[in-house]
């Protein structure tokens, strides 16, 4: 498409160009606003899943990843079980963002929504790091592309996706948002600030406490039940084969320049297996992994990129290796342990699988008491003493904001808190992946003072807004669609 292209196209302003991603993990923020923060992990072979036979690659995967740690922030006096269950709730929201745009993407289509050749070719050419003096540099952009290990016509492929899914929102909330009330109330919201707390629910984790070993023996007494189990062991039979893995942490120095293969060697110099964490912490330019040591955790094949794969693989534990050279820069690699996972026959693993299906079963079940108790305060407050449940501080939100890192929701947690009066509970739970919170708003400011703010908020909570309308939307696409997720993926 760009051998046709003969001069650039108008500037445009940065912001302008990034509001075409409406979902904030699709393709043009991984690979512009992510391009910076990248460590070794972010991309590798293989299928994370699959929509309706549409594949969503591992490299999306780790990169969707990627994107929620960074926003999130770091881990900071969290425990290794605090830390594991993060992990496993981010590696949960991630592949739902990626599951429900590609759900999105296929119902766009089908309503005849496509992106134009034009749209996206001046969205590139004003796309800042492409640019040499305030215009389109073809030598820029591929260098990006090969950085990117990726070709011109995958890559505006997957900026037509995030056109197309921009312009469906806009379609949707234009046509079910009362437009003046919601940018009145906007620009007033955000001078408003409000301390809450919340409870999670995992209710995941709750189902699997509730079921007994009577449970399952009563379960797998059934014949057809023993048939699912088995079904689910065979359609997932890649997770119980032997697995090469490998736990490593690494430094990183961004760019393939002489001065940066300098720098590492100098490090490397200072580095040993004793000091590696505190080296990596010091000196590393991955922001993903700079504040744990350089730490990556454990792995197997087909999740980083080539080169450091064979790196890590190929060497001994407790040891240093590298500089590595990657699409990212170059690396010094400490495997700290390499092993091969046994296998796992059916009778070893089919009361667990049988516990998690008869978890399944229960987890809506859980959530829908959680969402009827919150309108009985005595009965919510029984069922919180029933799973030990306790409130935690959540800290503030202001109307400007638009995400809640500890909860991992977007403007729908923001609205909730900042429209609750204080010492109030509000009357829904707020879902985010696998687990549902609770969010009780206890001291509400408004730093511009309006007497009425409180009763325009209130109005506003009658309507709905065409966000709501998508949820609801890709909620329904999800029952009828193929859905098939790569469960090694979700460790």
């Amino acid at each position: 498409m760009f051998e046709k292209i003969r001069k650039p196209g108008r500037g445009h302003d940065f912001k302008k160009w990034i509001n075409y991603s409406i979902f904030g993990f699709m393709c043009l923020l991984f690979a512009f606003i992510g391009l910076g923060n990248r460590g070794a992990g972010v991309s590798g072979a293989g299928t994370a899943a699959t929509v309706n036979g549409s594949i969503i690659p591992a490299r999306d995967f780790q990169e969707a990843i990627r994107q929620l740690e960074n926003r999130q922030g770091n881990e900071h006096g969290m425990s290794d079980a605090q830390r594991q269950s993060e992990v496993k709730q981010t590696e949960m929201r991630a592949m739902q963002t990626l599951v429900h745009s590609e759900l999105l993407y296929q119902a766009a289509t089908r309503a005849e929504i496509f992106a134009t050749v034009g749209a996206i070719r001046d969205l590139i050419v004003n796309v800042p790091i492409f640019q040499n003096n305030g215009r389109f540099d073809r030598e820029y952009y591929d260098r990006f592309l090969q950085n990117e290990q990726t070709s011109a016509g995958d890559f505006e492929r997957k900026i037509g996706h995030d056109i197309v899914l921009n312009q469906l929102n806009k379609i949707i909330v234009s046509a079910w948002s009362p437009s003046g009330l919601v940018d009145r109330l906007t620009d007033e919201a955000r001078n408003t600030k409000a301390d809450f707390q919340f409870i999670k629910i995992d209710t995941d984790g709750i189902a699997q406490s509730t079921v007994t070993a009577k449970d399952v023996g009563a379960f797998l007494a059934k014949p057809e039940n023993q048939l699912r189990v088995k079904a689910d062991y065979q359609s997932n039979i890649q997770e119980y084969q032997p697995q090469e893995m490998v736990r490593a942490r690494h430094i990183l120095i961004k760019g393939d320049s002489a001065q940066a293969l300098s720098k590492i060697e100098n490090i490397k110099k200072q580095v040993t297996t004793h000091n590696f964490a505190a080296m990596a912490k010091k000196y590393s330019e991955d922001e993903g992994t700079k504040s744990k040591g350089g730490e990556l955790g454990e792995f197997g094949r087909h999740t980083m990129v080539k080169e450091f794969e064979d790196a890590a693989f190929a060497a001994k534990p407790n040891t240093v290796v590298g500089p590595i050279k990657s699409p990212f820069g170059y690396h010094l690699i400490l495997v700290e342990s390499h092993k091969t996972t046994p296998a796992k026959p059916y009778a070893e693993v089919e009361r667990q699988i049988a516990k998690r299906m008869i978890a399944d079963t229960k987890k809506d079940a859980i959530a829908a008491e959680f969402a009827k108790a919150v309108k009985h305060p005595s009965i919510l407050d029984a069922d919180l003493a029933q799973y030990h449940l306790k409130w935690q501080d959540g800290g503030s939100v202001t109307g400007g904001d638009s995400y809640m890192a500890k909860l991992g929701l977007g403007d729908e947690g923001v609205l909730a808190v900042l429209q609750t009066p204080p010492g109030h509970i509000y009357g829904d739970l707020l879902r985010s992946g696998p687990n549902a919170y609770l969010v009780k708003t206890t001291k509400l400011a408004v730093v511009d003072s309006n007497p009425s703010l409180e009763g325009q908020m209130a109005s506003f909570r009658k309507y709905e807004t065409g966000n709501d309308i998508l949820e609801l939307w890709v909620m329904n696409l999800t029952k009828n669609a193929s859905i098939h997720i790569n469960q090694m993926f979700l460790k």
